[in-house]
């Protein structure tokens, strides 16, 4: 995963639970602390998927799987099956991309380089579980709204 990431732009914002060697190694990316390690709002208010996704993350490298609950509050949010491309398994917990992203180009570049050399001759766009063609205006709204789940 750090490598995926070291291949991206400047400003390129990944949210992840276990995102410690990435932000050593990726000081010009954006780290969206999923567990609410180093993040004052998830702390005092607990984890939504609605904070997470209301801050627009490029990336999300999905909870490792002992969080059962946050993996289910995001891939169960219409806003990220509207937004985001689903590899299931990436780098072990699961990948998403999100459609609308200024990096979404380079991204799925990096992706399918890095996911080319593990698989030879198979496709990423086969393991793609939810793939959208055009992001959405809509202001976020999410159906968790008031669900948190305190540290």
């Amino acid at each position: 995963m750090s490598s995926f990431v070291g291949n991206l732009p400047p400003g390129v914002k990944v949210a992840a639970t276990e995102y410690g060697y990435i932000a050593s190694e990726n000081l010009h990316a954006v780290i969206i602390d999923m567990a609410g390690l180093h993040d004052k709002d998830l702390v005092l208010r607990g984890f939504s998927s609605g904070s997470i996704l209301s801050r627009d993350p490029d990336i999300i490298w999905l909870p490792h799987t002992d969080y059962t609950l946050f993996r289910k509050m995001l891939l169960d949010d219409p806003i990220f099956r509207e937004r985001y491309d689903y590899y299931p398994g990436m780098f072990n917990y699961g990948v998403a991309l999100r459609s609308g992203s200024n990096f979404y180009g380079e991204a799925l570049t990096a992706l399918d380089s890095v996911f080319s050399r593990a698989y030879p001759g198979r496709e990423l766009a086969d393991y793609c579980a939810l793939l959208r063609s055009r992001p959405s205006a809509e202001p976020y709204s999410s159906p968790d709204a008031g669900r948190t789940i305190s540290q």
